[in-house]
């Protein structure tokens, strides 16, 4: 006798998926709903007696499945009857002799359908359960496990993981903290505890607009070093030498062109954000402005804003977070304060042309003959002449 039994006894963890093991009875067993409860029958009762199985035929009218072990004698041989639509397991050796196995809680046929048909009675309950939630209770109560991207394939998988980024990148980019809550909480109620989890494990002022602490620029991801190993692909597979040189080739004349880009733009803004900032200036025509004190202002939209030209913010938190005025700010500055031509004053440098001429003012000149090294091999090494 195990004496640790004495003083610490613990029960036995019971699944509901215990039920399965006695699913399929034997021949004359019926199905009134036809193939597809005979499927899932057939399919709760390998996972529960740890087996697996192939199915020999599978149609609306037959299906046969036997074990996946060579020599095993299990089988099973059901058929339809054409009358009622009931299915009929015709024949059956539900016996296996290929050895015994030990049940796991990972198994392949532990299907998107299977788990739909087992939570649909706690969906129609609680329809605002999260599928985090659900996962959770699947494995607490039957004891099974199941990696969402194998077994939920099609639009329930990719719609949750779409829907899980959406609510997050909403969360990163909000421009105001009351937003920013806002989507948090629908995030937390979607993505459920592993979401609560998540968030708290990342600090805030390193992925979030709204907590950042000076300016992103709108720039909340690495595309632009993805970007740029995609543009310097071919010249990766080079030796050290070429390799550098192909990088000051291509951004030599990147640099050229974009100089001579910029000599034909007439404006003091960046054309890209011009043209944004002519949106912003439209679409506040109909907007009552109302001053308060101090250069603070009133915005009546669908949305009252708060703006403040002397600090350069806004309520709507676009202003500060990346140093381009919102249309709010436009509004009150176009409407109120001295119109276009103040507008560059409350502009981040950065948008301006001049601060772009200036980045490719400088020129990356050419390498003359003379000045390339004349490599020779000396035995195993490669060594410069120069």
């Amino acid at each position: 006798m195990d004496p640790a039994e004495k003083y610490c006894k613990h029960a036995e963890t019971r699944y509901l998926i215990e039920a399965w093991a006695n699913l399929i009875e034997g021949v004359g067993q019926e199905f009134s709903k036809g193939v597809k409860e005979f499927r899932a029958v057939l399919a709760r009762y390998a996972i529960e007696n740890d087996f697996m199985y192939r199915l020999v035929k599978n149609d609306q009218l037959r299906v046969t499945a036997v074990c996946v072990i060579e020599r095993c004698e299990w089988h099973v041989h059901a058929i339809v009857n054409r009358t009622n639509g009931v299915f009929r397991i015709k024949k059956c050796h539900n016996q296996h002799n290929c050895g015994s196995t030990y049940r796991t809680n990972k198994y392949k046929r532990v299907s998107s359908s299977l788990v739909a048909d087992e939570i649909a009675e706690i969906v129609e309950k609680k329809p605002k359960t999260s599928p985090v939630d659900m996962l959770d209770w699947f494995t607490d109560k039957y004891g099974l496990d199941f990696n969402l991207k194998d077994h939920f394939s099609g639009c329930f998988r990719k719609g949750f993981w779409n829907r899980l980024v959406e609510l997050f990148n909403k969360c990163a980019y909000a421009s105001s903290v009351s937003v920013y809550k806002a989507v948090e909480e629908e995030f937390y109620q979607f993505g459920g505890d592993k979401a609560r989890i998540f968030i708290a494990s990342v600090p805030k002022e390193h992925w979030s607009n709204v907590y950042f602490e000076g300016q992103r620029y709108s720039e909340m991801s690495s595309s632009a070093v993805e970007s740029f190993n995609n543009w310097i692909l071919k010249a990766r597979e080079m030796p050290v030498f070429y390799l550098v040189d192909e990088l000051r080739r291509k951004i030599m004349k990147q640099m050229a062109a974009r100089r001579v880009k910029s000599m034909k733009w007439n404006s003091i803004i960046y054309p890209k954000m011009e043209m944004k900032l002519a949106r912003f200036i439209d679409r506040g025509r109909s907007w009552r402005i109302i001053m308060s004190k101090g250069g603070l202002y009133e915005v009546r939209c669908r949305s009252p804003k708060v703006v403040s030209v002397e600090e350069m913010t806004c309520s709507c938190g676009y202003w500060q977070s990346i140093g381009f005025m919102c249309r709010h700010a436009a509004t009150v500055i176009i409407k109120v304060c001295g119109g276009k031509g103040n507008l560059v004053d409350h502009i981040d440098p950065l948008y301006l042309v001049d601060a772009y001429r200036c980045v490719y003012e400088e020129a990356i000149y050419p390498i003359v003959e003379s000045d390339i090294p004349d490599f020779t091999k000396e035995g195993d090494r490669v060594t410069s002449t120069k």
